[in-house]
């Protein structure tokens, strides 16, 4: 990965789906980390990958590409050959498997900011197989929103949401003000809207 700081941007690799021959192959999937990967440290659940308040996320970058820096080289971004996977699914060293909530987690916004002051954006990516499932407690959001629960500083642009699962929202859950934008969401499930859940500003 590689930050941009002038503008909180974080680019991120995406691997080829294909080989040098055309033939399908097995991606690469990002996985959060076993030591550090916990949204709530008191939750063994919460394996996620968290965006910060502000930050772009941008992925589809080729991993062997230069010049990341030029959002314009021509071949640098290829965010439909070079996808970027991010799965909530972490296998622990005793070979125990955790299905996190949330492929994402927006990050929370900073207390006195309003929400002119910035927005939260993925770009790129692919969300998948968050499992924010009714074994969750009702109403602490962990039901919500396999792909993501979405804020109303949020933005999920050009982006795939595809294998989740969760009570309501299964591929994303979105908060009173979110926004999305040019994203295919597939193959998601839930009880209650399962591509997308849309809250009104009283949920």
């Amino acid at each position: 990965a590689e930050a941009d700081n002038r503008r909180a941007v974080v680019k991120v690799a995406g691997y080829a789906s294909e080989d040098a021959q055309g033939r399908p192959v097995d991606p690469f999937v990002y996985h959060p980390n076993e030591d550090n990967g916990l949204s709530d440290p008191d939750d063994p659940q919460s394996y996620t990958y968290t965006v910060p308040y502000g930050v772009t996320l941008m992925g589809g970058y080729k991993e062997t590409a230069s010049h990341w820096h030029e959002t314009s080289a021509p071949g640098c971004r290829d965010i439909r050959n070079y996808p970027t996977l991010l799965s909530p699914v972490v296998t622990l060293s005793d070979g125990q498997t955790v299905n996190g909530y949330h492929a994402v987690t927006f990050g929370g916004q900073p207390d006195g900011y309003a929400n002119s002051y910035g927005t939260t954006t993925l770009d790129g990516v692919t969300l998948m197989e968050g499992q924010a499932t009714a074994s969750a407690a009702a109403g602490d959001g962990n039901d919500k929103g396999g792909g993501a629960v979405v804020p109303a500083w949020g933005h999920v642009r050009n982006c795939i949401v595809r294998d989740n699962t969760a009570t309501s929202g299964g591929g994303l859950y979105l908060l009173a003000g979110a926004t999305v934008s040019g994203t295919l969401v597939k193959d998601n499930r839930a009880d209650y809207g399962a591509g997308i859940y849309s809250a009104n500003e009283h949920e």
